[in-house]
């Protein structure tokens, strides 16, 4: 019996790509069915019949019931047998394993937040530089209307298009990384 004890005391290694399906059920119950139902839509995935991903949702599920972490509810029988995660499982009760398949759905998780940080900043990137380009405009016209503040207007412009060629240098950086990423 020590030995037992032993065994449900070690956490409960976790493929990411299956860890991350969990954390979206998590206070709702869900089927073997759409379990694998969702695993056969991680792009990286794809090698895997459906036949190896049954076995391997039904295997972890089973897994996962030996260390009290989900729950069987209802009557079903087989890939309609519904489960839920019980409020003991977090992060203290298992550890993230290798990943399942070649490329796992964290890093393509990871490269999507990535991306929508990187529009975001390439967005505001882009209108810092149409307001800098509308104030050199403005600074011209100003120029050509009143004659008499063109030297105080010289360094207000300068600043300006020095500011938009730093912007435009970010842009660039920014959406070269953006496609780099998208390779």
């Amino acid at each position: 019996m020590a030995t037992n004890n032993k065994f449900k005391n070690k956490k409960l290694r976790i493929r990411p790509e299956l860890l991350e399906l969990l954390k979206f059920r998590v206070d709702k119950t869900f089927s073997v069915f759409e379990l694998c139902y969702a695993y056969e839509k991680i792009p990286n995935c794809k090698e895997l019949t459906k036949q190896q991903i049954r076995q391997f949702i039904v295997r972890n599920l089973k897994r996962l019931e030996g260390k009290d972490l989900v729950i069987k509810t209802g009557m079903q029988k087989g890939a309609n047998t519904q489960y839920k995660l019980l409020n003991r499982f977090n992060e203290g009760e298992y550890t993230v394993g290798s990943p399942h398949c070649s490329s796992n759905l964290v890093k393509t998780k990871v490269n999507t937040l990535l991306l929508d940080k990187l529009a975001k900043k390439l967005g505001e990137h882009e209108i810092n530089l149409l307001v800098t380009l509308s104030e050199i405009e403005e600074y011209e016209s100003l120029g050509l209307q009143n004659p008499s503040i063109k030297a105080p207007l010289k360094s207000l412009y300068t600043e300006a298009r020095d500011h938009s060629s730093r912007l435009l240098g970010q842009i660039k950086a920014t959406e070269s990384l953006i496609a780099e990423i998208h390779r």
